[in-house]
């Protein structure tokens, strides 16, 4: 018997399969080109922006408040806090005011997305104290710290006042603390320190401590200061009780107070910085000189009166001169007083 062969498919089901098969491949080939979305609907970060690092200080010493050598020293403990793992403040930063400075100390911790970190720095920093009013004055201490190698457009600072503090134990023998606080800014330099990026400035992310004193028992101080002015004023204004015809009992008073003036006034130089123009002290100091010049003239003058047979007027040109320059060095001194403590 004969075998009867299988009808073959139809030519045009071959035809609809391939079909089929062409457009499975090019939608699969235009998936494939699709960009694949994050699994996070989160924008992603825009890493033009400058990383945002809160900062703050607690001092743990303070001293060596220095007014000849116009410094102070300090230690304090620094934190940055901030999301950024590649960033290592305690190693770019610089504090820019010091003669010199080190970092004792410096760790990290990662808490998540937040990164923690502290630095232990030691300084002596450069102070030019204004002692205009001294001893009457109020200083204000400043130390600058800064990034030394990423610039604004890299990196924010942000102050955080609420923990800044200083340690109980620091105390200073002359002054009482006020305040402190720190302040956050940009520092623009008028160099790009060759930054072909850059024309014309560059700026900096800077925190500034600031320590705001006044000066413990300013009077006893004021007193301490001049106690050599005013021994030789009180010599020069002895000498009116001598008799005007003992001239070089007077002159000798006189040149005595001349040399309590000039002690007075080294011992003023040993301590103060030089400075351009004339402290309240130094200004006591000169008007203390000119007081004993015009009191040696005097003592001259009502000598040689007595000498030309005149003692009668001798005696009043002393009591008058004697009065007149108590009067007027007392009220000098008061107003140069009441000056410098309205300005201080």
């Amino acid at each position: 018997m004969p075998i009867t062969p299988s009808p073959r498919r139809p030519a045009a089901f071959s035809l609809r399969s391939a079909r089929t098969v062409l457009a499975t491949g090019l939608l699969a080939a235009l998936w494939l080109l699709l960009p694949v979305p994050p699994a996070s609907a989160a924008t992603p970060p825009d890493s033009d922006a400058p990383i945002i690092v809160k900062t703050g200080m607690y001092i743990v010493d303070l001293s060596n408040l220095d007014l000849a050598g116009n410094t102070f020293s300090i230690a304090m403990w620094q934190w940055f806090v901030h999301n950024s793992p590649d960033y290592k403040p305690y190693e770019t930063l610089e504090i820019v005011n010091a003669a010199a400075f080190a970092t004792e100390a410096g760790f990290e911790e990662v808490r998540g997305d937040t990164v923690w970190s502290q630095a232990k720095f030691r300084a002596t920093v450069h102070k030019q104290w204004n002692i205009g009013s001294y001893p009457f004055d109020r200083q204000q201490l400043v130390v600058h710290l800064e990034e030394g190698e990423n610039d604004s457009s890299a990196i924010r600072f942000i102050a955080d006042n609420e923990n800044t503090n200083i340690d109980a134990a620091v105390t200073l023998e002359q002054w009482n603390i006020k305040d402190f606080y720190n302040e956050a800014e940009d520092h623009v330099y008028p160099t790009t320190y060759g930054n072909p990026d850059l024309t014309g400035t560059s700026s900096y992310p800077r925190v500034s401590a600031i320590i705001n004193l006044e000066r413990k028992a300013p009077w006893l101080t004021f007193i301490k200061s001049l106690i050599g002015a005013f021994i030789g004023f009180s010599l020069a204004m002895a000498a009116f009780l001598i008799r005007p015809d003992q001239l070089g009992d007077r002159l000798f008073l006189t040149t005595a107070s001349v040399f309590a003036v000039i002690g007075n006034q080294i011992v003023l130089y040993s301590y103060l910085p030089p400075v351009a123009d004339l402290p309240l002290v130094f200004q006591i100091q000169i008007l203390t000189f000119v007081t004993i010049i015009v009191t040696t003239f005097s003592h001259v003058l009502s000598s040689r009166l007595v000498r030309a047979n005149s003692p009668t007027l001798a005696q009043r040109l002393d009591t008058g001169a004697g009065l007149a320059t108590f009067t007027l060095y007392a009220g000098c001194v008061s107003w140069l007083l009441q000056t410098a403590i309205t300005a201080a």
